[in-house]
C-alpha cells in the first residue's frame, strides 16, 4: 500500500470512530436526532476517504474510474447527511429544500451504481497524474478520468447544495445562535477549501492532494466538538436545574403551597402532591394536562385568570398573579393565590416553561368577606339574626345577647347578661377559648374562625363556629363583639361521613383481600375474618347452599371446628332464614331466640346477625356474625355494611366457583387423557390400575383408593387394586351382604356418598379394607358399568371431614368409564397373550408328538419285527423237530416261540396304557402316597429278590391327589428302572421318600446303581429313548412316567453326579385338600 493510502485509511480511521461515538450517543439519548444524521455524516465522509485510499492505490484506469465511482456515490450520501444535520443541528424541520436535493442524490446513487456508459465518466479520456508531495518529496501517481455530463452536473448540484448549507448557517447565526452556528461556518469553510483545493490539484495547479481529506476531517472533528461541548452542558445544566428544582421545590411543599411546573407549548403540567392534596385528591386522582386546572376555575372567575395569564406571557406583567376561585374534590370551592413566572424560553423566543405555586386563601377571603359584610349585617342583628350574636367585656361576662344564642344556649337573655361566658364552655373548650379571647385583647393575629363546644343549661353539648372582634364603646373601652353559629348537625353530618368513609374504606380494603384469593378454602376464610372484623364481631360462620337444598356450614371462625359439616334446612336457624327470605336478619340474644337451631346453642351465641350471600339473584349462602357478650343488637348501619359485603362476596365467591371449577374440569380432562394414553399404552392390567389410581389422586381427595370387580356367579368382589395413605393392600375377594354400600351401588347403579360426623370417627370399625386402624370421614363410591350392567365399583375415601361434592362424584364416573375400558382391554390383551401362549405350546406339542410318532414308528416296526422273525424262524425248527421225533427240541423251540410271543405282548401293552394317557382318566382322588409305594413295590418284588435290592420306603408320606392306579404305575416304572440299572453293584439300594424343597414337596426314587451322566438327563424320559440297547425293556416306561406325572401338573427330573455315582428321580404332584 502506498504512503498517501496510508494517510487516507488513517484519516478514515478518525472519522469513522467519531461516527460511531456519536451513533452510540444517540442510542442513549434519541430524541436528538442530530447526533444520528451526524454519525451518517462521518460513515459517508470516511467511506470517501476509503475510495480516495483506493484511488491513491490503482494500477490502472479502469481500476482508478471504479474508486473515482466510489467516490461520487460517497460524496452523494455525505451531502445528503449533511443536509439533513444541519437541518437538525438548526432545530428545523426539512424543507422542499432539503427533500429535493435527497432525491436527486438517491438518483445519483442508482445512476454511478448501475451506469457504465460515457454519462458518467468518459473512460476513453484517461488522465494519469503525477504529483510530489511537498513535505516527503514523494512523487504519486494515479489514474483518473474525465467526468462525463452527469458527473460534472452532480459537482454543480454538489455546489448549490453546499450554498445552500451555508444560507440555513447564515441564517442560525442571525436568530442569536452566535455559539452554536459558529462551529457549523467554520466547518463549511474547511469544507470550500477542500473542494477548491481538489479542484486545484485535478488541473495540476497545486500539489497537496490530501487537502479535501484534511478539509473533511477538520469539518468532522469541528462539528463533532461542538456536538459534544453540547451534551456535557446539557448535562450539566439538566442536574444543576434538577438540584435547584428539589431545592425550591422542597421549600414550598413544605410551607404548604402547591406547586406547578407548565410546558408551554404542549400544555403537559406537572402538579406536586401538595397542590393535589390542596383541593382533597390523591396522587393518582388528577393527571398532568392543562384541562385538570381549566376544568376547575369557577366560571365566574375565568376570563379574569386568562387575561393575568395573558399578560404575563406577552410580558405586559413581570409576574403572573390572580386570585380565583377552584373547585375541590368534594365539589366545594376554595380561593387560591396563583403565582407564576415564565423560567424558561424557545429559540424563536416563545415562552416554553412556566412555574408557579398555589396558595389557600380561602380563609382570609372568607373573613375578608365577613369583615365587609359584618355592618351590614350587625344592623340587623336584632331583627332577623340567624346566628348567636354577643359582645363580652374585660370581665369575661356577657354584655349582650340576642335570642338566637338564648335559645341555642337554652337560657334566656336576663340569665346571661352579666354572666362568665367561660361557663357556657364545655371542658374541652374553655381554656383556649379564653386564651383566644386574651391574645386578640392583646392584638395578636388569630384566626377569624374557630370551632368550639358550648353545653347547654339541660346539659346537652352543641357545636358551634365562632368569630370575634375587638371594638371599642363610645367611652373608649375593649369590647370583644363575636358570633356564634350552631354547627351541631353539620358536625354530626361530618362524623356520620367520617363513619362511612371508614366503613367504605374498610369495605374496599375486605373486598381487594378476598379478590385475590384463587382458593376457594382461603377465600371463604377471609370473607368470615373480614365481615367478622367490618362491624367488630368475635365470632363468624359461613354456610354454602348445596345442590340438596341444605345450608352446610364450611367455614367458623374463633369457633370449634366440631361443627364443621353440619346442615341446615332452609328456614331452620338464623342462617336457614335469611337464605329462605333473602333478607338479612339479626336478633339480640339467639340463646332466648325462639327461632334458634338447637345445633349451635352450645356455642353461646349473644347478638347475631346473617346475611344472605346473593350472586346473579341467587342464594347460594348465609354469612353468620355473632358475640357470645350480651352487647345489644347490630346497628342498622353495621347490617347494612355487612349486606353490602356479603354481596360483593356473594360475587366473588361465584366467580371463584367458577374459576375452580374451570380448573377441575382441566384437570379432569388431563387425567382422561393420560388413562386413555394407558389404555392406548400399556397392555399391563396392573400397570393400567396404577396409572388409574395416580390420576384419580390428581383431581380428588383420595386417602384410600380401591376398584372392585364383581363376579355375579359367586356373588363376591375382588379388588385388583387398593391404596390407603399410598400404602398398597391385597384384599380377599368379598362376598357381599345385601345390606353393604357396594351391594347397593351394585344393584342401583348409582353413586354413594357419605360423610360421617365428628362423633362418628370416634366410634368402632366393625370391618373396613385397607387401613383397618381408622374410619374414613368421607366416602365416595360410583359404579363401573360395561354396556347395559354394573361390573364393578371405584371408590375414594378422605380422612377428611365433608371432603366430597356432586362435582367429585361426576369426575369419579368419567373416570370410572375410562377405567372400565382400561382393565377391559387389558383384560382381553393378558387373555389374548395366554391364548398366543397356549398355542405355541400346543404346536410345540404337537412337533414333539410329530417327533416321537416318527421314533415310534420306526421302533415299533423294527421291535414288533424283531419277536416275529424269531416265531418265523422257530416254527421251521419246531416243524423240522416234530417230524423228527425229537420231542427235546420241540419243547425248546416252543419256549424260544413264548418268550417271542411275551415280548410282543409286553411292548403292546405298554404301547396301549402310553396312548390311554391323557384320554381315560379314573377319576382323581385322595390316596396314600405311603399306600401307594408299598403297592408298586409288591408288584415288582420278585424282580428286587431277584437282583438283591435292599428297599427303604420313608415313613410319614402325605396323601396325594389323583389317579391312584397311574400313580401306582409311575412308582413301579421307576423301582423297576432302578432295579434294572443297579450295574454290579454289591449292595443294591433303593430310597422312596419325600423332602420339602422351597413352598412345595418333592418326592423322590433313589438308587445306588450306575448313574445318569448329565447330557442324558432329559434324553431318557423320550419315548423308545434307550441310553444301553441291548438292556431289557421297550423304552417306553419312563416316557409313560413323564406323561403320567405332568398330566397332574407336576414335573419330574433326575439327580445324578453322572457315571457309578447313583440316580435319584424327582417329581411334584398335588397334595389332597385338606
Amino acid at each position: 500500500m502506498s504512503v498517501q493510502s496510508i494517510l487516507a485509511v488513517a484519516i478514515a480511521g478518525i472519522t469513522f470512530y467519531v461516527g460511531l461515538y456519536h451513533l452510540l450517543l444517540y442510542l442513549r439519548r434519541k430524541r436528538h436526532r442530530e447526533d444520528l444524521t451526524f454519525a451518517l455524516l462521518c460513515l459517508a465522509t470516511g467511506c470517501y476517504d476509503v475510495f480516495c485510499a483506493g484511488l491513491y492505490n490503482a494500477s490502472s484506469v479502469a481500476e482508478g474510474v471504479q474508486w473515482q465511482r466510489m467516490q461520487f456515490i460517497a460524496l452523494a450520501f455525505l451531502t445528503t447527511a449533511f443536509l439533513w444535520f444541519v437541518a437538525d443541528y438548526t432545530k428545523q424541520k426539512p424543507g422542499i429544500v432539503t427533500y429535493t436535493f435527497s432525491a436527486y442524490y438517491l438518483f445519483v446513487i442508482l445512476v454511478q451504481s448501475m451506469d457504465r456508459s460515457a454519462l458518467t465518466w468518459l473512460v476513453g479520456q484517461p488522465a494519469i497524474k503525477t504529483i510530489t508531495l511537498p513535505f516527503l518529496n514523494h512523487p504519486i501517481v494515479y489514474y483518473e478520468a474525465t467526468l462525463g455530463p452527469f458527473t460534472a452536473i452532480q459537482g454543480l448540484v454538489g455546489l448549490a447544495a453546499s450554498t445552500y448549507i451555508l444560507w440555513v448557517s447564515v441564517r442560525f447565526y442571525r436568530q442569536g445562535y452566535h455559539r452554536e452556528s459558529a462551529p457549523l461556518l467554520i466547518a463549511l469553510g474547511c469544507m470550500y477549501a477542500a473542494v477548491f483545493n481538489d479542484t486545484l490539484v485535478s488541473q495540476g495547479a497545486y500539489q497537496f492532494i490530501y487537502a479535501i481529506e484534511y478539509g473533511y476531517l477538520a469539518m468532522i472533528l469541528l462539528m463533532a466538538d461542538s456536538l459534544s461541548s453540547a451534551v456535557m452542558e446539557a448535562a450539566i445544566t439538566k442536574e444543576a436545574l434538577r438540584e435547584s428544582e428539589a431545592r425550591w421545590q422542597f421549600a414550598l411543599e413544605g410551607s404548604g403551597d402547591g406547586v406547578w411546573d407548565r410546558n408551554a407549548q404542549t400544555n403537559q403540567v406537572y402538579f406536586s402532591r401538595q397542590w393535589k392534596a390542596m383541593l382533597g385528591f390523591e396522587e393518582h386522582e388528577i393527571g398532568n394536562t392543562l384541562a385538570e386546572w381549566d376544568t376547575r376555575i369557577h366560571p365566574e372567575d375565568r376570563d379574569y385568570v386568562y387575561e393575568e395569564i395573558r399578560k404575563h406571557l406577552e410580558g405586559e406583567s413581570p409576574i403572573y398573579t390572580s386570585e380565583h376561585r377552584l373547585q375541590c374534590e368534594d365539589g366545594t370551592y376554595k380561593w387560591i393565590l396563583d403565582r407564576g413566572q415564565v423560567v424558561e424560553w424557545t429559540k424563536d423566543g416563545k415562552p416554553l416553561r412556566v412555574i408557579g405555586t398555589h396558595s389557600d386563601i380561602t380563609r382570609r377571603r372568607q373573613a375578608e368577606a365577613a369583615l365587609r359584610e359584618s355592618e351590614e349585617k350587625f344592623r340587623s342583628i336584632v331583627e332577623n339574626a340567624l346566628v348567636g350574636i354577643f359582645m363580652v367585656d374585660d370581665a369575661f361576662r356577657f354584655a349582650y345577647v340576642n335570642d338566637e344564642l338564648s335559645r341555642i344556649l337554652h337560657y334566656s337573655s336576663e340569665d346571661l347578661i352579666g354572666m362568665d361566658f367561660r361557663d357556657a364552655l364545655s371542658d374541652e373548650s374553655r381554656a383556649f377559648v379564653a386564651d383566644y379571647y386574651i391574645r386578640r385583647r392583646r392584638g395578636e393575629q388569630l384566626p377569624p374562625r374557630y370551632e368550639l363546644s358550648v353545653v347547654r343549661q339541660d346539659g346537652q353539648v352543641r357545636y358551634g363556629e365562632m368569630s370575634a372582634t375587638i371594638v371599642r364603646d363610645a367611652a373608649g373601652r375593649l369590647h370583644t363583639m363575636g358570633q356564634f353559629v350552631d354547627i351541631t348537625k353539620r358536625k354530626q353530618a361530618e362524623a356520620a361521613l367520617a363513619r362511612r368513609a371508614m366503613e367504605l374504606r374498610k369495605l374496599y380494603e375486605a373486598s381487594l383481600d378476598i379478590n385475590a384469593q384463587l382458593d376457594m378454602t382461603t377465600l371463604l376464610h377471609k370473607v368470615v375474618e373480614h365481615g367478622a372484623a367490618l362491624i367488630g364481631a368475635l365470632q363468624g360462620t359461613l354456610f354454602l347452599l348445596q345442590p340438596d337444598q341444605t345450608l352446610e356450614l364450611v367455614v367458623l371462625h374463633n369457633l370449634p371446628v366440631d361443627f364443621l359439616g353440619v346442615r341446615l334446612k332452609l328456614g331452620e336457624g338464623l342462617a336457614g332464614r335469611a337464605a329462605q327470605e333473602g333478607q338479612p336478619i339479626m336478633v339480640e340474644d339467639y340463646q332466648t331466640w325462639e327461632g334458634r337451631s338447637p345445633a349451635f346453642v352450645k356455642l353461646g351465641a349473644r347478638r347475631a346477625l346473617s346475611v344472605p350471600f346473593k350472586a346473579r339473584n341467587r342464594v347460594i349462602g348465609a354469612l353468620n356474625i355473632t358475640d357470645t357478650e350480651q352487647r345489644g343488637e347490630f346497628s342498622e348501619d353495621e347490617m347494612r355494611l355487612l349486606s353490602l359485603f356479603a354481596d360483593q362476596a356473594a360475587v366473588t365467591i361465584e366467580n371463584t366457583r367458577l374459576y375452580e371449577e374451570a380448573q377441575h374440569r382441566a384437570e379432569y380432562l388431563a387425567t382422561t387423557n393420560e388413562i386413555s394414553r394407558a389404555i392406548s399404552t400399556l397392555q399391563d392390567p396392573d400397570s393400567v390400575l396404577e396409572v388409574i389410581y395416580r390420576q384419580v389422586q390428581r383431581t380428588v381427595p383420595a386417602d384410600a383408593f380401591y376398584i372392585g370387580l364383581y363376579d355375579a356367579e359367586r356373588n363376591q368382589i375382588s379388588f385388583p387394586i387398593m391404596y390407603d395413605l399410598g400404602v398398597r393392600y391385597h384384599e380377599p375377594d368379598l362376598s357381599l351382604g345385601s345390606n353393604t354400600w357396594l351391594a347397593d351401588v351394585l344393584r342401583t347403579g348409582q353413586p354413594f356418598m357419605l360423610h360421617r360426623s365428628p362423633e362418628e370417627l370416634h366410634t368402632p370399625i366393625p370391618a373396613g379394607l385397607g387401613d383397618k386402624s381408622r374410619k374414613s370421614a368421607s366416602v365416595l363410591i360410583v359404579p363401573l358399568w360395561k354396556k347395559e350392567r354394573v361390573v364393578g365399583v371405584l371408590s375414594v375415601q378422605s380422612y377428611t371431614l365433608n371432603a366430597y361434592n356432586n362435582r367429585h362424584a361426576e369426575i369419579l364416573t368419567g373416570v370410572g368409564v375410562q377405567a372400565i375400558i382400561a382393565i377391559e382391554n387389558a383384560r382381553l390383551f393378558t387373555a389374548a397373550q395366554q391364548e398366543l401362549e397356549e398355542r405355541k405350546r400346543i404346536q410345540a406339542e404337537l412337533e414333539d408328538k410329530n417327533a416321537e410318532l416318527e421314533r415310534f414308528t420306526y421302533t415299533v416296526s423294527h421291535d414288533l419285527k424283531s419277536p416275529l422273525i424269531t416265531i418265523g424262524g422257530f416254527v421251521g425248527f419246531l416243524e423240522r423237530d416234530a417230524l423228527s421225533g425229537n420231542m427235546e427240541r420241540v419243547r425248546a423251540d416252543t419256549v424260544y416261540i413264548n418268550d417271542a410271543l411275551a415280548r410282543m405282548q409286553r411292548l403292546l401293552d405298554e404301547l396301549l396304557g402310553l396312548s390311554r394317557i391323557g384320554r381315560i382318566i379314573n377319576p382323581p382322588e385322595a390316596a396314600s402316597f405311603e399306600a401307594i409305594v408299598h403297592e408298586a413295590v409288591e408288584s415288582v418284588r420278585g424282580y428286587i429278590e431277584a437282583r438283591r435290592v435292599q428297599v427303604k420306603i420313608a415313613p410319614g408320606l402325605p396323601t396325594v391327589y389323583g389317579d391312584r392306579v397311574r400313580l401306582v404305575e409311575v412308582l413301579q416304572n421307576l423301582v423297576d428302572n432302578a432295579c434294572k440299572f443297579m450295574g454290579d453293584q454289591p449292595h443294591p439300594r433303593i430310597e422312596i421318600g419325600v423332602r420339602q424343597d422351597e413352598d412345595q414337596p418333592v418326592f423322590y426314587v433313589h438308587d445306588n446303581g450306575v448313574g445318569i451322566e448329565l447330557q442324558y438327563h432329559d434324553q431318557v424320559f423320550g419315548l423308545f429313548d434307550k441310553l444301553d440297547p441291548t438292556s431289557d425293556g421297550t423304552g417306553v416306561g419312563l416316557a409313560l412316567v413323564r406323561r403320567i406325572i405332568e398330566m397332574y401338573g407336576g414335573k419330574i427330573w433326575i439327580e445324578s453326579e453322572g457315571k457309578n455315582s447313583g440316580t435319584t428321580f424327582c417329581f411334584t404332584l398335588p397334595l389332597a385338600p385338606q
